[in-house]
Formats: C-alpha cells, sequence, structure tokens
C-alpha cells in the first residue's frame, strides 16, 4: 500500500532517452511545482509509456528521477531509444518523494 503521502508513477516497462524534467509550473489548481516523482521503467520498455507521463509531469513543475532495477540505461523493444535509470529502486527513500 503506497501512503497519501507519496506520489509514484510507476510505469513498469517504461521509458525514454530522458533524464530528470523540470519546467516553472504554471499557475493553476494542476500545479505540482516542487512534487518530487519516481518514474520506474526497464529494458524492453514502450517508449511512449514515459514520454507523456515525463512531459506532464515536467510541463507542471514536478520534479522525477527515472528509477529501475539498476541504475544505467536501458533499451525500448520497438525502436533504439534508450533512458537512463538513475537510481536503482533499492536506493530510492519513499522520503524522497512527495504528494
Amino acid at each position: 500500500m503506497i501512503s497519501r503521502s507519496v506520489m509514484i508513477i510507476s510505469v513498469v516497462l517504461a521509458g525514454f532517452g530522458v533524464m530528470a524534467a523540470t519546467s516553472a509550473a504554471p499557475a493553476d489548481s494542476n500545479s505540482l511545482a516542487g512534487k518530487r516523482v519516481a518514474i520506474m521503467t526497464a529494458d524492453g520498455f514502450q517508449d511512449a509509456e514515459v514520454l507523456v507521463p515525463l512531459a506532464y509531469l515536467a510541463n507542471r513543475g514536478a520534479v522525477t528521477t527515472v528509477i529501475g532495477i539498476q541504475q544505467g540505461l536501458v533499451k525500448a523493444y520497438n525502436n533504439e531509444m534508450t533512458a537512463v535509470v538513475q537510481k536503482p529502486i533499492s536506493a530510492v527513500d519513499v522520503k524522497d518523494l512527495t504528494c
């Protein structure tokens, strides 16, 4: 069970060759400014499954960290795109993520 104080966007087998993204959040009720979110991925991801969540989160000001089984590059199954896993799951502390 995930605590209400933690937001984890878990996209299993997802990724895109993008590292942590941040941007100025719009001043509206959809703002995620200052929120810290993890996106999980692995080898064999489908490229669009993380592109859309990363763009959505970044456009609303969230700080994202791509996590996976181990740190390093993972490859999409449907093309040559790669994603950078910034942190292994074992190194992620729930306290580092916010809701």
